[in-house]
C-alpha cells in the first residue's frame, strides 16, 4: 500500500511539474505537427488521483482490521492491558466500545472493512497502471516525432 501511495504519488507529481506547469514541454508541444490528445492526459492525472485515494482507503482499512483483529476477547484484552500497563499510558482505543458498534455487528464490520479493504488494492493497482497506460498514449505523438529527429 505503502509503495501504491508512492507510485500514484509520484505519477502524480510528474504529470503536473514535467507536463502541465512545464515551460520547456510547452515549447516543445508548439514544434509537433501532430496536436497532443489532452483527454488522455487528464484521464492519466484523474486515474493516478483515484489511485491514491484508494491506496490511502486500503492503508486505513487495513489500520481497522489490524486494530480490531489484534486484540481478541475484550475481557482478555483489558485484563492484558491492566496488568502491563500499570496506569502508565492509556488504552488503545480500539479497546474502546465505539457509539456505532450500537448498530453493527464487529463481524460484519469486519468483513465489510476486510472486502473493502482488498477492492481498493485491485482497483489501485489498475488504476495506477492505466494511468502510465494513459500517460504513454497522450505522449507517443512526441515520442514518435522525437524519434524521427536525423
Amino acid at each position: 500500500m505503502g509503495l501504491g501511495v508512492l507510485a500514484s504519488g509520484l505519477t502524480l507529481g510528474f504529470l503536473l511539474k514535467e507536463v502541465i506547469f512545464s515551460n520547456d514541454f510547452r515549447d516543445v508541444i508548439k514544434t509537433l505537427k501532430v496536436p497532443l490528445d489532452t483527454s488522455w492526459l487528464i484521464a492519466a492525472i484523474v486515474s493516478a488521483g483515484l489511485a491514491a485515494v484508494l491506496f490511502i482507503t486500503s492503508r486505513w482499512c487495513s489500520q481497522v482490521l489490524m486494530e480490531r483483529q489484534v486484540y481478541g476477547r475484550y475481557s482478555d484484552a483489558m485484563k492484558y492491558f491492566q496488568v502491563t500497563l500499570d496506569n502508565e499510558t492509556i488504552l488503545p482505543t480500539a479497546l474502546q466500545p465505539k457509539k456505532y458498534m450500537r448498530w453493527i455487528e464487529r463481524k460484519s464490520l469486519l468483513s465489510f472493512v476486510g472486502n473493502l479493504n482488498e477492492w481498493t488494492k485491485l482497483l489501485g493497482i489498475s488504476l495506477i497502471v492505466f494511468s502510465w497506460l494513459f500517460s504513454f498514449v497522450f505522449a507517443w505523438p512526441l515520442i514518435k516525432s522525437l524519434a524521427m529527429v536525423p
